[in-house]
């Protein structure tokens, strides 16, 4: 392929191909341009955030930049040449991917996949690319640009919210306690991976654990910690619930709180392990949740955040949930007890739902309203009496809230939720900013059946954000003022000393006194002139200046002030000092500084 159709392919498509440098050199006719350009090149590659790789036909590394360098471990000179598939896909998915690079040399335009790779440390990432075929005169395949972003992050985040979402339908549908603990451990063993989650729950009057879920332990030693009795050192787990507080064993091997349980706890392989309570709504102690290593491991910040803030609130309903209804259960032979319970919890989940300052509607898929809030009723100038059962479409027919219409529908179609900021103006009601999700509710089958419309009424956080803005500003001025200030100020002492000086000195000394204090005022002039610009250097220009003299004119300035404070000046200066360029009213300001701050 020759040069210039390479070029010309290449500027068609908006990718530069980058092959070997002799293959370049070869078909180049000024080897310094081609080198510059090559120099060029490998700068754009080197410093690209993206993940770029240019293979040959046969799928052999050409060029391999570097933030692929520090994603996989692998240096250029370690695959330069090699076929990509050999050294960091996946096993499993190097037949996929071998297949998909045939396609790819087949295809014309931009093509974008996405699989998992290993990096040399071992972990897995997955990757977005996006591959392009340069292909040289006799349209045959020469190289294959791929240039790619790492999606892990995104990716274990989709996946746990689906595991999340999986764990509240399983609550939902009234699933066995086991079996909802287990998807919770597993939940917890994909998104950390290479650890083992236990989940013991707490039998009060015996004051022991008692296994509750722990799908990737072995059964022997699930088994054998079965009904431990929690004290102030019984392992992590044991320990934790005692003491209510998240207990960390880096290493089982020599941790003394495991002394009674090592041996069971190494014969397993299992070498560190961490533990926190999970509490019910009340606060008490319900089960602890835990997670085991395989090697001495101090759990990360990230590790214990996700663990408390998702893993054990959403663990500490799964049991709460099943506590109460094995409370029910027992309640249930007593019927006026169980309907005065039932009216408790609907009455405080009213009063709650009621008095919650954020908005709440509940749509049915037909578009009729279910549940209205009053908080919700209020921002839209109703009751929630008239609220219940009106049709979506006669709501949003008032002129002040059609713009919610098409936001909810669109969700309503594709099942995605939604958020928004609205300037809301209700007729006679000062103007409010509203913030509003759309959150679709679906069925097992992943059709919407409801939407929960959420208000939040954000006006007040809208005007404090504009008040900490003019607070700011004010604040600004405030300082501008003071360095005006400052930079009037020593002038307007030097004028003060000029004229002093000027009423008692002899008449042929008056004029020069006269003169400098004419000087003073033009520098005054001159601070002000630079105020209005906002910088000093675009109010004047650099003159050339004899330092001696203005040395001498500050010590004048200064006169009246040495004076006061009996202060003798000895003047001792170099004979023959070059000029220099500058600006004279910022040095003379500099130096009557200096002076008076000495």
């Amino acid at each position: 392929m020759g040069m210039n159709e390479s070029n010309q392919y290449s500027a068609m498509n908006g990718i530069t191909a980058v092959p070997y440098e002799d293959d370049i050199l070869a078909n180049g006719t000024d080897g310094e341009a081609v080198g510059r350009n090559l120099a060029f090149l490998e700068a754009v590659l080197a410093m690209a955030g993206a993940m770029i790789m240019v293979f040959d036909h046969d799928g052999r590394v050409v060029r391999f930049n570097h933030a692929l360098e520090q994603l996989t471990g692998f240096s250029f000179e370690q695959v330069r040449g090699k076929i990509f598939w050999e050294f960091f896909p996946l096993p499993d998915t190097v037949d996929n991917l071998r297949q998909e690079f045939a396609r790819r040399l087949d295809g014309r335009i931009p093509t974008n996949y996405e699989t998992d790779y290993l990096a040399q440390d071992g972990t897995r990432h997955l990757i977005a690319f996006t591959s392009t075929v340069l292909r040289d005169a006799q349209n045959h395949a020469e190289y294959v640009i791929a240039t790619g972003i790492d999606i892990t992050v995104r990716r274990d985040a989709e996946q746990l919210l689906v595991a999340q979402k999986r764990v509240l339908e399983m609550i939902a549908r009234g699933a066995p306690l086991p079996k909802v603990l287990g998807e919770v451990c597993a939940m917890v063993e994909a998104h950390l991976r290479g650890v083992m989650c236990s989940i013991l729950l707490l039998d009060k009057p015996s004051q022991t654990l008692h296994h509750g879920a722990a799908p990737s332990l072995p059964l022997a030693y699930r088994q054998a910690i079965d009904g431990l009795p929690i004290g102030p050192r019984a392992g992590s787990c044991g320990t934790a619930a005692f003491l209510e507080k998240p207990v960390i064993v880096v290493d089982i091997a020599s941790d003394p709180l495991w002394k009674e349980y090592r041996d069971c706890a190494l014969v397993h392989g299992l070498r560190a392990c961490w533990s926190t309570p999970i509490t019910a709504t009340e606060g008490e102690v319900v089960a602890t949740f835990a997670i085991y290593y395989p090697e001495p491991h101090q759990p990360t910040p990230a590790e214990l955040n996700f663990v408390q803030q998702t893993v054990v609130p959403l663990a500490g309903i799964v049991i709460e949930r099943k506590m109460a209804e094995e409370a029910l259960k027992v309640a249930h032979a007593d019927q006026t007890s169980l309907a005065a319970q039932l009216r408790q919890s609907r009455d405080a989940l009213r009063t709650l739902f009621d008095g919650m300052s954020d908005g709440l509607l509940l749509l049915q898929h037909e578009g009729v309203i279910l549940v209205a809030n009053q908080a919700a009723a209020a921002m839209l100038g109703m009751t929630p009496h008239t609220l219940v059962l009106m049709p979506w479409q006669q709501l949003c027919a008032e002129p002040h809230v059609r713009f919610l219409d098409e936001f909810v529908q669109t969700s309503f179609r594709d099942g995605q939720p939604r958020h928004r900021r609205e300037q809301y103006q209700r007729p006679g009601v000062a103007s409010q900013v509203l913030d509003i999700q759309a959150l679709p509710l679906l069925d097992e089958a992943g059709v919407v059946e409801q939407m929960i419309v959420h208000l939040v009424d954000s006006t007040e956080q809208v005007q404090l954000e504009a008040l900490a803005i003019q607070n700011e500003r004010e604040a600004a001025s405030g300082r501008l003022a003071a360095t005006i200030a400052h930079d009037i100020n020593t002038p307007l002492q030097s004028i003060k000393n000029c004229l002093y000086l000027a009423a008692h000195a002899e008449e042929n000394k008056r004029a020069t006194y006269m003169q400098v204090a004419s000087e003073e005022l033009d520098r005054i002039s001159g601070v002000v002139r630079q105020m209005l610009h906002l910088y000093r250097t675009h109010s004047s220009q650099q003159v050339p200046v004899e330092l001696n003299c203005l040395l001498n004119r500050v010590l004048l300035l200064l006169g009246s002030t040495m004076e006061e404070r009996m202060i003798t000046v000895e003047q001792q200066f170099a004979a023959q000092v070059p000029m220099l360029w500058g600006y004279p009213d910022q040095l003379t300001q500099v130096f009557l500084n200096l002076l008076l701050n000495a």
